[in-house]
């Protein structure tokens, strides 16, 4: 199948099968709720009791924050952003695992329902979150060059970490485009699910850098269009512009990949 295969099939079956927004849009809604509650929670404990006494007046002091900046208060501010941090993963992981599960059914059949999603979901969450873990370790690392040079003030050494940062990420986007698939359609483990992924960027690198590109592309030209169209309205514009690139984009790059996947794999060589 060509790359033009991949968008042209996706956007087919994605209009056939529209219920593959939904696990996305559940997704987007309990993730934005977790966020709103642990802002609110960060006021509180920064503003005390006073807290409510700020929503009625909408009137900021600093007396009301400086005696509320104890070291209790930063502890708890750190274990709840922790938490939230867990939670949203998890969500994510989730709401991953069950997209490509109906997308897998979709290219399997024809069509998909939501039994798929949350069976997928309950099955292979908990290893597209420890990935997702994995990865985000390989990133904090590609981070210590960058934060070593700004230690020591050196120009020279920041812009270089900085450089070694971006293109490491690009890489390990490119290296690691197809983990989630690799997990819930080829049901691969933890670890082999990152060589499988890598193993087929590596074998197929210009038909992966083409469809991460084009993915990239289609990204910044609906945020572009719907910033035009939500732009105007102020903060709630905003997310519901972000809840709509979810449920939309989400499902159908979850389709594309799929079926590069599914072309990719069977033609990448299994090494010993």
């Amino acid at each position: 199948m060509d790359i033009g295969g991949y968008y042209s099939k996706s956007f087919g079956s994605f209009k056939k099968n529209l219920n593959i927004m939904i696990p996305s849009l559940i997704g987007a809604v309990l993730e934005y709720i977790i966020i709103i509650l642990f802002l609110l929670l960060i006021v509180y404990l920064v503003m005390g009791p006073e807290f409510l006494s700020i929503l009625k007046t909408g009137r900021i002091s600093a007396d009301y924050i400086a005696p509320n900046l104890t070291m209790t208060t930063w502890l708890l501010i750190a274990g709840s952003s922790l938490l939230v941090i867990i939670l949203v993963g998890l969500i994510s992981s989730y709401i991953s695992a069950a997209t490509i599960g109906m997308a897998k059914k979709i290219i399997e059949t024809g069509g998909t329902e939501l039994g798929v999603a949350w069976k997928s979901g309950k099955e292979y969450f908990i290893r597209i979150f420890l990935v997702s873990i994995i990865i985000g370790l390989m990133v904090l690392a590609l981070c210590i060059p960058m934060l070593l040079g700004a230690f020591l003030q050196s120009v020279a050494s920041t812009t270089i970490g900085f450089l070694i940062l971006l293109i490491g990420i690009i890489f390990l986007g490119l290296g690691f485009m197809v983990v989630n698939q690799s997990i819930v359609i080829g049901k691969k483990s933890v670890i082999d699910s990152l060589n499988d992924s890598f193993e087929i960027f590596w074998n197929n690198k210009l038909n992966v850098f083409l469809v991460g590109l084009i993915n990239f592309m289609i990204a910044i030209v609906v945020v572009f269009i719907l910033g035009l169209i939500f732009g105007f309205i102020p903060i709630v514009g905003n997310l519901i512009g972000n809840v709509i690139i979810s449920i939309i984009l989400t499902p159908y790059f979850a389709l594309v990949l799929s079926y590069l996947y599914l072309d990719l794999e069977d033609k990448t060589p299994i090494t010993q």
